[in-house]
């Protein structure tokens, strides 16, 4: 029938290729039936008469005679002792800061000094990277050129008066 062996092996390619595609859109339609049937949650809106009343439905049932003697339920069935339901806690509150400012000297060697340090370098009154957290002479010197500068006696020393002025806004 077919005397080019090129087109045979075409044709053939193109049966393959249709048959493959007819596979897949078999099995596109199977699943898009099956996620619309799939049945929806059953949700109970009354109790069946049964459990309503379960002595009357046996005896409808023919279990046991209308007038037969039915005992009462055990009544030492343990119930459920409620429990008090604990008082919620307040939030926690801030812990202010501390009023107290401790003034700052040469020779002090701690975290105070190290905020102060970075203060002044942002104000340009020390190097950058200078933050040792040690109040040595360069930080005297820089203390007092800020002193200085915004009208403070210059002393060197970090007291109530030199920290407000220079942690404030318009610290120059």
């Amino acid at each position: 029938m077919y005397t080019n062996p090129d087109s045979m092996s075409e044709a053939k390619v193109r049966s393959f290729v249709l048959v493959v595609l007819s596979l897949l859109l078999v099995l596109i339609i199977v699943l898009l039936v099956r996620t619309f049937n799939e049945p929806a949650p059953v949700t109970a809106t009354q109790v069946p008469p049964s459990i309503e009343n379960p002595v009357n439905s046996m005896q409808q049932s023919g279990y046991f005679p209308v007038g037969a003697q039915i005992s009462s339920p055990p009544t030492d069935v343990p119930t459920a002792v409620p429990t008090e339901t604990p008082e919620p806690t307040a939030p926690p509150t801030a812990t202010p800061k501390p009023t107290e400012i401790i003034p700052l000297r040469r020779g002090d060697n701690n975290e105070q000094v190290r905020q102060m340090q970075q203060r002044l370098i942002e104000l340009d009154y020390l190097e950058q990277g200078s933050a040792d957290g040690k109040f040595g002479s360069g930080t005297k010197n820089a203390v007092q050129e800020f002193q200085r500068n915004n009208g403070l006696a210059p002393d060197g020393a970090a007291g109530r008066e030199t920290l407000t002025k220079l942690f404030s806004q318009d610290a120059r």
